[in-house]
């Protein structure tokens, strides 16, 4: 959720780009975490520094065609979310 004038909450200049957010997240993944929560705490620690007109953020994260104690599973997912006091 972005802190912006609620007059101009559709324009383009008061959002974040998904361009730069993707190519973040992107870099972020390259690197080699033991847990998913681990990887996403750095992601929304990122996009706090990064986007200070963040208020708050939600990550969804998803490893597809997983084996846990024998089960052949999906996907494994984990959800986190932050509000950043700006």
């Amino acid at each position: 959720m972005l802190n912006r004038d609620p007059s101009q909450a559709w324009a383009l200049e008061n959002s974040v780009d998904y361009a730069d957010l993707v190519a973040l997240v992107q870099k972020m993944a390259q690197t080699e975490y033991q847990l998913l929560e681990e990887l996403g705490q750095g992601i929304l620690e990122a996009v706090g520094e990064r986007y200070s007109e963040v208020e708050s953020a939600k990550i969804c994260i998803a490893k597809p065609h997983i084996h846990i104690a024998g089960a052949k599973l999906e996907s494994c997912s984990v959800e986190l979310s932050r509000v950043f006091r700006h």
